[in-house]
């Protein structure tokens, strides 16, 4: 039985009718698998409840090809031991050529967890060129983000990365069932609806309605100010 704490950081009852709260969890006798079955990963060592979303390994290696192959690409899985200065610099240079990219704010901590961590790197004529990390609990691996710098973009990288990440989760990191990964809010997650085997948490079970996922994903990005979030929280259902 997961022990869960919350803390009530924010709430407006004259202005917006609003209550916000950050969950945290217990880690006395954790069940970890029991934990990230029920929409929880970690970041930064901390433990958040999010809208989880996860790859059913077997459907999705019965309905995905191999990705093609392309002569110059190289794509290695790395312990968490076997990532020195020299790699953690290229991953780095990734990570900022994918963000100058994408435009977002260049805020995750790359090698938090680094206790949890493995990789992916994926090489083109020996220059890294897009990177995975993942994060391993008990009984269950999380891709907890993926960066590639767009180089080449016909080569589509990000998609193809995800054949890889599924076969090291199986081969190398022993998943029977499921590869979570990562959150699924905002536009940038969309596309993770269209793979083989998805699932999203919503609260209270994981579900397969991708319609309603991409719904959600799609609202969220128009939410930009208290009021907005308000009127999504009264409208929420109960």
């Amino acid at each position: 039985m997961l022990k869960i704490k919350t803390d009530h950081f924010f709430g407006s009852q004259e202005r917006y009718d609003l209550q916000l709260v950050r969950m945290t969890l217990d880690t006395t006798d954790l069940n970890e698998k029991e934990a990230v079955e029920n929409g929880w990963l970690i970041a930064n060592d901390e433990w958040y409840n999010c809208r989880s979303t996860r790859l059913d390994i077997k459907e999705y290696l019965s309905k995905t090809k191999r990705p093609k192959e392309y002569n110059s690409l190289s794509y290695t899985f790395l312990w968490n031991s076997q990532i020195d200065d020299d790699v953690k610099s290229e991953i780095k240079r990734v990570y900022d050529e994918f963000v100058r990219v994408k435009g977002f704010d260049a805020e995750y901590n790359l090698f938090c967890d680094a206790d949890r961590s493995a990789w992916i790197v994926v090489l083109d004529e020996g220059k890294m060129v897009a990177f995975t990390k993942f994060i391993m609990y008990q009984n269950a691996t999380e891709s907890q983000f993926t960066a590639w710098n767009y180089h080449k973009p016909k080569l589509s990288i990000g998609k193809n990365i995800i054949w890889y990440e599924v076969i090291s989760a199986e081969s190398l990191l022993f998943c029977e069932d499921y590869l979570y990964i990562g959150q699924g809010y905002e536009a940038g997650s969309l596309y993770k609806a269209d793979l083989p085997g998805f699932e999203w948490w919503t609260g209270e079970e994981w579900s397969k309605d991708v319609k309603e996922y991409k719904r959600l994903c799609t609202r969220d990005g128009s939410i930009n100010t208290l009021s907005d979030l308000s009127k999504v929280y009264k409208n929420a259902p109960r």
